[in-house]
């Protein structure tokens, strides 16, 4: 059985409005839903992609067990119905023996030594209400949860509230399950869920405040490739480093690299779909306008974002911890550090990935890929396939650095924002080299990749302190000038050095592409 749904949390003003519209929608049900997750104490399962549970569901017990989600939509689910009673029945993985996923399940748990060494991790109590609707003649059940997600532990009970929608299509088209979940978006300001209840609780059972960060890696296009393949290979690379970073940073709580991983993320689906970009579309692909939209939408989130990540940066830069020891070193003192230090720009990336914006980005990127045509990314390249995307990427990799090349033979000779534009078509170059990397070999070395890397890790540096710079000369201004005087010159130096250092990287670079 194949599970696709989606689900939104819910800001907690718009319950009784959400209520209301699936009241409206049919009759009614309301059951509540009692589970306990079991797992190894390292989360083995978890880590294998596997979610399993005992659920009471009314007056019955389904043990159910959950694989991952290949395209953000789907699950592989297996339910066993068990018997009734207010006792929990035992946990028998062996119920799940004729599935696919349970195949791999039982090897798993019989690697780690048998059913002893799993334990309930955490529970959930969820009160649900759901109703089904025919939409474009598909059959769709949205269901409003509400409760708690519980763990055990000393000296008391941990508990994290739920207050979610999620949409199930039960039959038809996964085209109207995204039209009705664009429509709740609009109508009650939802945001998508990616985190599973299994890892939100599991969070939960380790005192943890949020998920690892999804890294945003190359996902390498394979030789033979047709444009359609590359198209549903980069869309499900993006899937985790988008929607998983996104939904953990709309929580509420997250660390500097979620919001890093995720413009990341945006900024390689950016470059991908300008190579893929021209291409004549086949088999019911996307059109280019599409293409071009997505884009369009993947850099105005990343634009909006830039404001929360140069105050996460500023904030960690090696220089800064130097900075503030050199200040207290001085023995110096500023009444308006405190001042300064609440003048810094707030974090309001959670706002803005929950903003209807950034929802229908993240919403079209599961619409392309649940329509994109061709055959699986996964199937064996056609020998002597793949010739005009080859072709394709070929020549836009040329003109791209050519341009680079154009910038200019000195970084030392460059404005602020030549620099950055420099940076820009750098990362650009790189992003695309890592994409192609299999797709066209001989296209580049490990020294010249490598050397790409450096020159951007030390644009990015220069336009940190740069950033830094003006803050402190803003800060000067504003009769904070004491400390502020002593960060322009502690940064004035440091930059000097960093110039120098991206300046032999740069001219060394030019050298060695002109051969």
């Amino acid at each position: 059985m194949q599970e696709i749904e989606l689900r939104f949390q819910i800001p907690p003003e718009q319950r009784r409005p959400l209520l209301l519209w699936l009241k409206s929608a049919g009759s009614l049900r309301r059951e509540r839903l009692q589970a306990a997750y079991f797992d190894t104490a390292a989360r083995d399962l978890a880590r294998a992609g596997f979610a399993l549970r005992l659920r009471r569901e009314g007056r019955r017990w389904v043990q159910t067990l959950k694989g991952e989600a290949p395209d953000g939509m789907t699950r592989l689910e297996h339910n066993v119905t068990l018997g009734q009673g207010a006792a929990m029945p035992a946990l028998d993985v062996a119920r799940h023996a004729a599935h696919p996923a349970g195949a791999a399940l039982l090897a798993r748990v019989a690697e780690l030594g048998g059913e002893a060494a799993l334990l309930c991790l955490f529970r959930t109590d969820i009160r649900r209400h759901s109703v089904q609707l025919t939409q474009d003649g598909s059959v769709l059940e949205l269901a409003l949860d509400e409760g708690q997600l519980l763990a055990d532990a000393e000296p008391g009970q941990r508990e994290a509230p739920v207050l979610e929608l999620e949409i199930e299509l039960k039959s038809g088209s996964p085209a109207a399950l995204l039209q009705l979940a664009r429509e709740a978006v609009s109508a009650h300001g939802l945001w998508l869920e990616h985190r599973s209840k299994a890892l939100r609780g599991d969070l939960l059972a380790r005192a943890q405040p949020a998920a690892p960060p999804a890294l945003a890696t190359a996902a390498p296009w394979r030789r033979g490739s047709s444009a359609q393949q590359a198209l549903k290979q980069l869309l499900q690379a993006a899937l985790e480093p988008l929607l998983g970073n996104a939904s953990q940073i709309a929580s509420g709580s997250h660390a500097p690299e979620h919001l890093h991983q995720l413009r990341v993320g945006l900024l390689r689906l950016m470059v991908c779909l300008q190579l893929l970009q021209g291409l004549p579309a086949k088999d019911d692909g996307p059109q280019e306008q599409q293409l071009r939209a997505l884009r369009a939408a993947a850099q105005a989130l990343r634009r909006s974002l830039s404001a929360a990540r140069d105050a996460d940066v500023q904030a960690r830069t090696p220089w800064q911890t130097s900075l503030d020891a050199a200040w207290r070193a001085t023995g110096l003192s500023d009444d308006d550090t405190a001042a300064a230090a609440d003048a810094r720009p707030r974090s309001s990336a959670a706002e803005l990935l929950r903003s209807a914006e950034a929802q229908a980005l993240l919403l079209e990127l599961l619409a392309l890929l649940s329509s994109a045509g061709g055959s699986s990314p996964e199937s064996p390249p056609r020998p002597g396939g793949g010739g005009m995307l080859r072709r394709a990427c070929q020549a836009r990799l040329a003109r791209w650095q050519a341009t680079l090349q154009d910038s200019g033979k000195q970084i030392t000779g460059l404005a602020a924002e030549d620099r950055h534009r420099l940076r820009q078509r750098l990362r650009r170059l790189r992003y695309a080299l890592e994409q192609t990397a299999e797709l066209l070999p001989g296209a580049k070395t490990d020294s010249q990749l490598q050397e790409l890397k450096q020159l951007h890790q030390q644009l990015g540096e220069l336009n940190d302190l740069e950033q830094a710079l003006q803050q402190a000369r803003q800060q000067a201004g504003q009769q904070r000038r004491l400390q502020a005087a002593f960060a322009l010159g502690y940064l004035h130096q440091e930059h000097a050095l960093r110039l120098q250092q991206a300046d032999a990287s740069w001219r060394r670079w030019r050298k060695r592409r002109r051969r």
